[in-house]
C-alpha cells in the first residue's frame, strides 16, 4: 500500500466545486432518483422521504446526514494480516481491471476467456506486490455456467490469493453468496462485519437510477458489513450532459444516492465514491 504524500491537485476553485455540489443536490432534490427494488423504497419511505411510485426526492438536509455516518478512513483484511490495506485519506490501493469479455491469446489472437485464464489471471495478480488487491472476475470465462459462475470466481480468489479482494456480486442473489463465501473463510458474519475483507463494486444506472440487481447487491453487500464502492459509468452526450460540469454534477448526484442507501441499510457503513 501507498501513502501520497504529494500536494492536492485542485483543478476547480471552490466556487466551482461549490456549483458542482450544489447542482447534484438539485438533481436529488428536485429531479428525484429512480430506485426500481421494493426493498430500498420501503427504507426511503420509513426514512420519511418524498416517495413516488419508483421516484424518491431526497433532500440535500438528509443527504448530508447520511454522508456523516460514513467513515472518511477504513480498514480492510487480507487473509495475510501484512496484507491489509487502508482505504481513505492519503492511501492509495491498487487492483487489476475487472469483467474483461476477451482476452489476447500469445499468438496475438482476440478470444473469450476461460476459468483457466482467470485462475492464472488472479495468480499473476498476487504475485506482483504493486496489486495491493484481488479480482474476482478479472476475465468473464466463458466456459463456466452463468447462473453459477461467480461462486467459481470466487472461489478461485479465496483459494490463490491472500489479499483483500473485489468480488463478483452484480445482484441480490450474487452478492449475497459473495459475503457468505467471505463468511467461510474469514470466521462467520459477525466477524466480516467488524472487519471487513472484500469491496462490493455497485454501478448504478445512468442517468439517475438503481435498479433491482444493483440496489440488490448493495443492500446484501451493506447488510454484510462490506464497503460499498459506488461507480456510476456516464458518457457526457449519452447518459449525462453533454458539458463536463455537468456529466460530473449527475456523477456526484448518483453516488451520493447510493451512499444513502448504503447508510439506511446499515449506518456507519464504508462507501467508496467511485468514477469512471
Amino acid at each position: 500500500m501507498w501513502t501520497n504524500r504529494l500536494p492536492h491537485l485542485d483543478i476547480l476553485s471552490e466556487e466551482q466545486a461549490e456549483a458542482v455540489h450544489s447542482t447534484a443536490m438539485n438533481l436529488l432534490e428536485e429531479i428525484g432518483f429512480r430506485f426500481s427494488y421494493e426493498p430500498a423504497l420501503q427504507l426511503f419511505r420509513d426514512a420519511g422521504l418524498n416517495v413516488d411510485g419508483d421516484l424518491v426526492r431526497l433532500d440535500r438536509g438528509f443527504v448530508m446526514e447520511q454522508i456523516a455516518k460514513a467513515p472518511s478512513v477504513f480498514e480492510v483484511r487480507g487473509r495475510n494480516p501484512q496484507r491489509n490495506i487502508t482505504v481513505g485519506g492519503d492511501h492509495t490501493c491498487l487492483a487489476p481491471t475487472g469483467g474483461a469479455p476477451f482476452i489476447l491469446d500469445e499468438g496475438g489472437v482476440r478470444r473469450y476467456p476461460t476459468a483457466a485464464d482467470h485462475v492464472m489471471f488472479v495468480r499473476f495478480t498476487h504475485a506482483v506486490d504493486q496489486f495491493h488487491l484481488n479480482e474476482s472476475c478479472i476475465v468473464e470465462p466463458d466456459d463456466l455456467p452463468v447462473a453459477s459462475r461467480h461462486l467459481d470466481m470466487d472461489y478461485d480468489v479465496l483459494r490463490w490469493t491472500d489479499k483483500p479482494y473485489f468480488p463478483v456480486g452484480a445482484s441480490e442473489g450474487s452478492a449475497r453468496d459473495s459475503v457468505d463465501l467471505a463468511a467461510i473463510v474469514f470466521g462467520g458474519r459477525e466477524g466480516i462485519a467488524k472487519k471487513p475483507v472484500l469491496l462490493g463494486i455497485v454501478n448504478p444506472i445512468s442517468p439517475l437510477q438503481f435498479d433491482e440487481r444493483m440496489a440488490g447487491s448493495l443492500m446484501e453487500y451493506a447488510k454484510g458489513g462490506q464497503p460499498v464502492v459506488l461507480m456510476p459509468f456516464v458518457f457526457a452526450g449519452g447518459t449525462a450532459p453533454l458539458g463536463l460540469a455537468g456529466a460530473v454534477a449527475q456523477m456526484a448526484a448518483e453516488v451520493l444516492a447510493g451512499v444513502c442507501l448504503v447508510q439506511l441499510t446499515r449506518p456507519g457503513n464504508p462507501c467508496v465514491m467511485g468514477s469512471s
